[in-house]
Protein backbone atom coordinates (compact mmCIF):
# COMPACT_ATOMS: atom_id res chain seq x y z
CA UNK A 1 0.00 0.00 0.00
CA UNK A 2 1.55 3.29 -1.30
CA UNK A 3 0.81 6.41 1.28
CA UNK A 4 0.25 9.43 0.14
CA UNK A 5 2.38 12.30 1.98
CA UNK A 6 0.14 15.09 3.82
CA UNK A 7 0.00 18.37 2.89
CA UNK A 8 1.89 17.59 -0.59
CA UNK A 9 -0.26 20.43 -2.06
CA UNK A 10 -0.73 22.60 0.60
CA UNK A 11 2.30 24.78 -0.55
CA UNK A 12 0.08 25.94 -3.55
CA UNK A 13 -2.99 26.80 -1.79
CA UNK A 14 -1.44 28.43 1.13
CA UNK A 15 -2.53 32.50 0.77
CA UNK A 16 0.81 34.72 1.22
CA UNK A 17 1.31 36.07 4.61
CA UNK A 18 -0.06 39.58 5.12
CA UNK A 19 3.04 40.88 6.64
CA UNK A 20 5.15 39.51 3.87
CA UNK A 21 2.91 40.99 0.89
CA UNK A 22 3.17 44.55 2.99
CA UNK A 23 6.21 44.88 2.81
CA UNK A 24 6.35 43.76 -0.93
CA UNK A 25 3.61 46.25 -1.81
CA UNK A 26 5.77 49.29 -0.16
CA UNK A 27 8.88 47.88 -1.40
CA UNK A 28 7.86 47.89 -4.96
CA UNK A 29 6.00 51.24 -4.56
CA UNK A 30 9.38 52.44 -3.36
CA UNK A 31 7.65 53.44 -0.13
CA UNK A 32 9.45 54.39 3.44
CA UNK A 33 7.67 54.26 6.72
CA UNK A 34 8.02 56.50 9.41
CA UNK A 35 7.49 54.55 12.60
CA UNK A 36 7.38 55.54 16.44
CA UNK A 37 9.69 52.97 17.66
CA UNK A 38 10.29 51.47 21.40
CA UNK A 39 13.54 50.75 22.68
CA UNK A 40 15.85 50.73 26.19
CA UNK A 41 16.53 54.33 25.50
CA UNK A 42 12.79 55.48 25.42
CA UNK A 43 10.68 55.99 22.30
CA UNK A 44 11.97 57.38 18.87
CA UNK A 45 10.58 58.42 15.37
CA UNK A 46 12.60 56.03 13.06
CA UNK A 47 12.80 55.74 8.91
CA UNK A 48 12.53 52.21 7.75
CA UNK A 49 12.67 49.72 4.94
CA UNK A 50 9.17 48.13 4.54
CA UNK A 51 10.14 45.03 5.23
CA UNK A 52 11.54 45.93 8.42
CA UNK A 53 8.48 48.41 9.62
CA UNK A 54 5.95 45.67 8.97
CA UNK A 55 7.64 42.57 10.66
CA UNK A 56 9.02 44.70 13.20
CA UNK A 57 7.62 43.63 16.75
CA UNK A 58 8.07 46.82 18.19
CA UNK A 59 5.94 49.48 15.96
CA UNK A 60 3.49 50.90 17.29
CA UNK A 61 0.04 50.11 15.54
CA UNK A 62 0.51 53.33 13.74
CA UNK A 63 2.91 54.02 10.57
CA UNK A 64 3.16 56.86 8.03
CA UNK A 65 4.41 55.98 4.47
CA UNK A 66 6.03 57.99 2.41
CA UNK A 67 7.78 57.75 -1.44
CA UNK A 68 11.26 57.74 -0.76
CA UNK A 69 13.79 56.91 2.39
CA UNK A 70 15.00 60.49 2.41
CA UNK A 71 11.90 61.97 2.91
CA UNK A 72 11.21 59.49 5.69
CA UNK A 73 14.52 60.14 7.47
CA UNK A 74 13.80 64.35 7.33
CA UNK A 75 9.75 63.78 8.63
CA UNK A 76 11.14 61.75 11.29
CA UNK A 77 14.09 64.03 12.36
CA UNK A 78 11.69 66.66 12.07
CA UNK A 79 9.04 65.88 13.96
CA UNK A 80 11.52 64.47 16.60
CA UNK A 81 13.15 67.88 16.73
CA UNK A 82 9.61 69.62 17.41
CA UNK A 83 8.44 66.98 19.50
CA UNK A 84 11.87 67.64 22.03
CA UNK A 85 11.28 71.30 21.80
CA UNK A 86 7.84 71.17 23.35
CA UNK A 87 8.91 68.59 25.81
CA UNK A 88 11.73 70.86 27.19
CA UNK A 89 9.58 74.33 27.32
CA UNK A 90 7.70 72.86 30.10
CA UNK A 91 4.81 73.67 28.25
CA UNK A 92 2.71 70.45 29.53
CA UNK A 93 -0.33 71.19 27.46
CA UNK A 94 1.40 71.04 24.13
CA UNK A 95 3.53 68.09 25.11
CA UNK A 96 2.32 65.22 22.73
CA UNK A 97 2.95 61.80 25.42
CA UNK A 98 -0.05 59.88 22.81
CA UNK A 99 0.07 58.59 19.84
CA UNK A 100 -2.51 61.14 18.70
CA UNK A 101 0.09 63.73 19.61
CA UNK A 102 3.37 62.32 17.56
CA UNK A 103 0.72 61.82 14.66
CA UNK A 104 0.10 65.33 15.00
CA UNK A 105 3.42 66.26 15.05
CA UNK A 106 4.81 63.74 11.89
CA UNK A 107 2.09 65.00 10.02
CA UNK A 108 2.66 69.06 10.84
CA UNK A 109 6.96 67.99 9.90
CA UNK A 110 5.63 66.63 6.59
CA UNK A 111 3.62 69.59 5.23
CA UNK A 112 6.67 71.24 6.49
CA UNK A 113 8.85 69.56 4.19
CA UNK A 114 6.19 69.27 1.50
CA UNK A 115 6.27 65.63 2.32
CA UNK A 116 3.09 63.42 1.20
CA UNK A 117 2.04 61.03 3.99
CA UNK A 118 0.09 58.03 3.37
CA UNK A 119 -1.67 56.39 6.01
CA UNK A 120 -1.10 53.07 7.16
CA UNK A 121 -4.42 51.72 7.01
CA UNK A 122 -4.66 52.68 2.87
CA UNK A 123 -1.27 51.31 2.34
CA UNK A 124 -2.84 47.69 3.75
CA UNK A 125 -5.82 47.71 2.04
CA UNK A 126 -4.12 48.27 -0.96
CA UNK A 127 -1.47 45.81 -0.55
CA UNK A 128 -4.61 43.34 0.02
CA UNK A 129 -6.45 43.77 -3.18
CA UNK A 130 -2.95 43.52 -5.08
CA UNK A 131 -2.28 40.20 -3.01
CA UNK A 132 -5.73 39.02 -3.73
CA UNK A 133 -5.37 39.40 -7.39
CA UNK A 134 -2.25 37.58 -7.80
CA UNK A 135 -4.10 34.61 -5.42
CA UNK A 136 -6.88 34.68 -7.52
CA UNK A 137 -4.70 34.49 -11.09
CA UNK A 138 -2.64 31.43 -9.11
CA UNK A 139 -6.02 30.15 -8.47
CA UNK A 140 -7.19 30.73 -12.10
CA UNK A 141 -3.66 29.18 -13.21
CA UNK A 142 -4.23 25.89 -10.71
CA UNK A 143 -7.70 25.36 -12.52
CA UNK A 144 -6.73 25.45 -15.95
CA UNK A 145 -2.88 24.06 -15.73
CA UNK A 146 -1.18 26.79 -16.89
CA UNK A 147 1.33 26.37 -14.11
CA UNK A 148 3.14 24.09 -15.72
CA UNK A 149 5.37 26.74 -16.87
CA UNK A 150 5.82 27.54 -13.25
CA UNK A 151 6.65 23.89 -12.31
CA UNK A 152 8.88 23.50 -14.76
CA UNK A 153 10.79 26.54 -14.42
CA UNK A 154 11.04 25.59 -10.46
CA UNK A 155 12.38 21.83 -11.86
CA UNK A 156 15.20 23.63 -13.85
CA UNK A 157 16.42 25.21 -10.96
CA UNK A 158 16.56 22.52 -8.38
CA UNK A 159 18.62 20.44 -11.01
CA UNK A 160 20.94 23.32 -11.95
CA UNK A 161 21.01 23.83 -7.93
CA UNK A 162 21.58 20.14 -7.39
CA UNK A 163 24.22 19.91 -10.07
CA UNK A 164 26.22 22.55 -8.31
CA UNK A 165 26.15 21.14 -5.05
CA UNK A 166 23.37 23.28 -3.57
CA UNK A 167 20.06 23.02 -1.94
CA UNK A 168 16.58 24.69 -3.31
CA UNK A 169 14.46 25.39 -0.83
CA UNK A 170 10.89 23.45 -0.92
CA UNK A 171 8.67 23.93 -3.83
CA UNK A 172 5.86 25.17 -1.51
CA UNK A 173 8.37 28.06 -0.03
CA UNK A 174 9.59 28.73 -3.44
CA UNK A 175 6.23 29.53 -4.46
CA UNK A 176 5.56 31.87 -2.07
CA UNK A 177 8.58 33.63 -2.72
CA UNK A 178 7.46 34.05 -6.42
CA UNK A 179 4.30 34.96 -5.48
CA UNK A 180 5.49 38.06 -3.00
CA UNK A 181 7.93 39.03 -5.55
CA UNK A 182 5.00 39.35 -8.13
CA UNK A 183 3.06 41.56 -5.56
CA UNK A 184 6.29 43.42 -5.40
CA UNK A 185 6.71 43.96 -9.35
CA UNK A 186 2.86 44.78 -9.80
CA UNK A 187 2.97 47.83 -7.26
CA UNK A 188 6.52 48.83 -9.44
CA UNK A 189 4.33 48.86 -12.09
CA UNK A 190 1.75 51.55 -10.27
CA UNK A 191 4.87 54.01 -9.73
Amino acid sequence: MKLKRAGANAGRDRPIRHADSVAAYCDGLGLAAIVLVADQAGSRLAALSPAIAVQSQQAEPVRWWCRRMGDAECVAAAATRAIARRTSNDCADRIPTTIQGVAAAVEAAAKRNNVALYADKDIFADAKAVTARVDAEFARFRDTGELKAINQSYRRLRLEASARGEKMPPYAQWLNKYRINLVRELAAALR
